[in-house]
């Protein structure tokens, strides 16, 4: 009788795991599209990448937006990615936690692996 009361934690347990993995799948498909939406919307149709000439302020303000753009694109990215390769049943309600309270975008990537590991110290 003791095995069938765990049945329903370990189901229980990986059902929110599977659930937070679908969630993390999805936004990390929706960060690809925004960015690549954003670097279509860059160029018009049949235009080529050419050089803007470099004593032009206004062009160099411009690139330093793209690039910051696609720089925090890809740190979002490389968060949830984390979270996804390290998604287990002892972390899964600290994660679910951090992304319904969309800490994920205010915290670096340092913190987000120490919420990860004081789980694992809570667990000891």
């Amino acid at each position: 009788m003791t095995t069938l009361s765990h049945e329903p934690n370990r189901s229980s347990a990986d059902n929110l795991r599977n659930t937070i993995f679908s969630i993390l799948d999805a936004k990390i498909r929706y960060a690809d599209l925004q960015l690549n939406n954003y670097a279509a919307a860059l160029l018009q149709d049949g235009q080529i990448p050419s050089r803007a000439k470099i004593d032009e302020n206004r062009v160099a303000l411009a690139t330093e937006k793209v690039f910051a753009f696609i720089e925090n694109s890809s740190l979002h990215t490389t968060k949830l990615l984390y979270l996804r390769a390290n998604l287990n049943k002892w972390n899964s309600k600290k994660i679910l936690y951090l992304l319904s309270q969309n800490l994920i975008k205010e915290m670096s990537l340092e913190e987000i692996k120490e919420e990860i590991r004081e789980v694992y110290k809570e667990e000891d």
